[in-house]
């Protein structure tokens, strides 16, 4: 049948035929493209037979069965999908824990083994290395009492005295220069933006 089309239209004629056989199954044809594949059907037999076996294949595929999916098929499908995230996480959660004690356990027994191996076998050392903490600490706490009854001895001169007033003076002196600036500062860019913005009043 092919073979027949062909010598009877020439290649253009052939294309612009199923062309328009493909837009007229679709309901696509307006009115000069229908007339025009209605030209085609009625010159030639085997145009309009093409036609017809075309036109049946149609109905039986539209007449066939469509694979729709259930009404709940996407809520089902979403839950689902958040059923399974929340177990990855319960297992992501319950290795995570085990090897965690998995860990701690480890650890806590070799402190103990540590600790054991040290009391049992080397007592004296270990008695040594307390002692040097406690001088330690205790050294420490002698400086910090030294420290603190000079500086208490020196805050009570008369000098020491002058000297914080005049510290706190300087210090009272720069904040208030300082929030000056900041306060001039900020009017400054506040006049700015009203003076340009397109909504300002002159």
């Amino acid at each position: 049948m092919k073979n027949a089309i062909i010598n009877t239209l020439p290649t253009e004629s052939e294309e612009d035929f199923f062309l328009l056989m493909s837009l007229a199954l679709d309901g696509l044809l307006d009115d000069v493209e229908e007339a025009r594949f209605a030209h085609y059907l009625t010159s030639d037999r085997a145009l309009a037979a093409e036609w017809q076996a075309w036109q049946t294949m149609h109905h039986q595929l539209n007449a066939a069965p469509h694979l729709m999916p259930t009404a709940n098929f996407v809520d089902r499908f979403e839950a689902n999908l958040v059923q399974q995230e929340r177990r990855r996480l319960l297992w992501q959660g319950i290795w995570i824990a085990v090897i965690t004690l998995l860990l701690w356990i480890g650890a806590t027994a070799g402190i103990l083994s540590v600790g054991t191996y040290l009391f049992v076998n080397q007592s004296t050392l270990l008695a040594d290395g307390i002692k040097q903490i406690i001088y330690f600490w205790a050294a420490i706490a002698t400086w910090t009492d030294s420290l603190a009854t000079a500086f208490n001895a020196f805050a009570a001169t008369p000098q020491a005295v002058g000297l914080g007033i005049g510290y706190l003076l300087l210090t009272m002196g720069l904040l208030a220069g300082w929030f000056n600036y900041l306060r001039r500062s900020t009017q400054l860019i506040e006049g700015t933006v009203e003076a340009s913005s397109p909504f300002s009043i002159a």
